[in-house]
């Protein structure tokens, strides 16, 4: 029964039997196959041999003097360095050994004397196996808690009655804890907002294996008192029935989003809000947005505006080069400041507006109107007190033209 696998080729095995012939038979038998094969006489000696070299796998005789196999085996499973190395009693068809006691103390499998080759090699072999199994196992399970340490986000696990079983180091340091003190403890205690972890938990148990993903935000308190919104997706881990085993959940820290979002709506309200007619258009002067005040004043809808160029304003009674000169100003990055006579929707010069004083930058970057990164080398128009007359006195521009009106 010749073996080619490099791995049972290389595994070392320890034989530990006072009878002389059994060491030689096994041994002999176990070098065919390719293993490395050494021996002891005895339970102290067996000891000693594996805290200095380690075997993969270990056979050994039961009935012993001194100390027997079960003193061994015992002393074995209580160190951690040796409790993992799978171990096989031998035992004579004739002793009275309880073999309950042994399994109980961590025997993986026995065999009986007289030995049979093809019973030996195959009880050996499949230990060895198991034993590589698992160790791959651990291997993948490190590799893969590594990754999930390394992650920015929160990651957790928990069963139906939401005990945490799992948490990656920044779940922990978001609440000030380390793992000891949060495995076992129910994830929803972190959340202080009771009614939307009620919400969400009616979620989680309508998970199904054909939607198993949701996805909810909540706020939790971190360590120094601060709070922070994190959103949450949450997928069902099922088994093999179809049946809900544990939950999977990654935060996200939004807090910063959460709030930037609220400053563009505030700040969207006020320029839709606005008593001050605003234009945006892009570089080549094609009008993107139109507030409210602008249709009011001017009687052109946002839709009407959108895409159309400025010049559906002129009243005809200002020069070409001024135009040239506010474009090749805004276009320069600098601010225009002057004065331009517009009409309104209707083309009788009784349509006309006041003359009104305009001021135009070029921002490379709107935070309300425009998506993040897109360039917006645009007149941002803020016309002021279009329903004022020229004669008025002019007003000053706004401290902070890169975003108030002007």
């Amino acid at each position: 029964m010749e073996n080619t696998d490099v791995h049972q080729k290389k595994a070392q095995i320890l034989i530990v039997d006072d009878q002389a012939a059994n060491l030689r038979i096994l041994s002999a038998m176990l070098m065919k196959q390719g293993y490395e094969v050494r021996a002891v006489t005895s339970g102290s000696s067996a000891l000693k041999s594996i805290e200095l070299d380690p075997p993969d796998i270990i056979l050994l005789d039961i009935c012993m003097p001194g100390m027997d196999g079960y003193e061994v085996c015992q002393t074995l499973k209580d160190r951690e360095s040796t409790q993992d190395i799978p171990i096989i009693f031998i035992t004579a068809l004739d002793e009275m050994v309880d073999k309950v006691r042994a399994f109980r103390l961590g025997a993986a499998d026995y065999i009986t004397k007289p030995f049979q080759m093809e019973e030996v090699l195959i009880r050996v072999e499949n230990q060895l196996s198991i034993k590589r199994t698992r160790e791959a196992l651990q291997q993948s399970e490190a590799r893969y808690r590594a990754i999930i340490e390394d992650q920015t986000e929160l990651i957790c696990r928990f069963q139906l009655d939401y005990t945490l079983t799992f948490v990656n180091q920044t779940f922990c340091r978001a609440f000030g804890r380390v793992p000891e003190d949060v495995i076992g403890q129910p994830v929803v205690d972190f959340f202080p907002d009771q009614q939307s972890v009620q919400q969400c938990a009616m979620q989680l148990h309508k998970l199904t294996t054909d939607d198993p993903f949701c996805i909810n935000e909540h706020r939790i308190v971190n360590d120094q008192g601060d709070s922070r919104w994190i959103e949450w997706t949450t997928r069902a881990i099922f088994d093999m029935q179809g049946n809900i085993s544990e939950f999977q959940a990654v935060g996200r820290d939004v807090t910063e989003q959460l709030q930037s979002e609220a400053e563009r709506r505030k700040l969207q309200r006020a320029v839709e809000q606005s008593p001050t007619s605003i234009v945006i258009t892009d570089i080549d002067g094609v009008i993107e947005y139109v507030n409210p005040k602008f249709t009011q004043l001017t009687g052109y809808t946002f839709a009407e505006a959108r895409g159309s160029n400025p010049n559906i304003l002129k009243a005809g009674d200002t020069a070409i080069t001024a135009y040239q000169e506010l474009w090749e100003t805004i276009k320069s990055g600098r601010a225009w400041h002057g004065e331009f006579h517009n009409r309104r929707k209707t083309a009788s010069s009784s349509g006309n507006l006041p003359r009104s004083r305009l001021s135009l930058i070029m921002t490379v970057r709107s935070p309300i109107l425009s998506p993040l990164k897109k360039i917006l080398p645009s007149a941002k128009l803020w016309k002021r007190n279009l329903n004022e007359h020229a004669s008025k006195p002019k007003l000053q521009p706004a401290p902070n033209p890169s975003f108030s009106p002007i």
